[in-house]
């Protein structure tokens, strides 16, 4: 196993830190200057499971894509052929393309 060295000071002392991002699972710093030295990936048993759609009250919130950040409703409301786009032609996981779905087949009965 080879040991990271910090390629400003030459220090071994190199610290993990878990990270809030849902892209790395933390960081290596070098514990005496503190240069970042890397990012370090999640171990499989440690993954998060990525949520597309998080539910909040009777809607939901995009966690993905352009429409990162807004509800569904409003993307219903604004922009119909992305969520047609999402459950005709893109490959998307099974429990948002459900959610999709009905949301869609709501609106038909409306």
């Amino acid at each position: 196993m080879m040991t990271d060295v910090c390629p400003k000071c030459g220090s071994t002392n190199i610290v993990f830190t878990e990270t809030e991002e849902l892209q790395h699972y933390g960081k290596e710093n070098c514990g005496d200057c503190g240069r970042w030295i890397k990012w370090v990936p999640y171990p499989e048993d440690k993954r998060p499971k990525q949520t597309m759609l998080i539910e909040e009250g009777d809607d939901y919130r995009f966690n993905f894509g352009k429409h990162k950040d807004e509800m569904l409703s409003d993307v219903l409301r604004d922009d119909i052929r992305y969520l047609d786009w999402m459950v005709n032609t893109a490959e998307f996981p099974e429990d948002v393309t459900e959610i999709v779905e009905m949301v869609l087949e709501e609106m038909d009965m409306s």
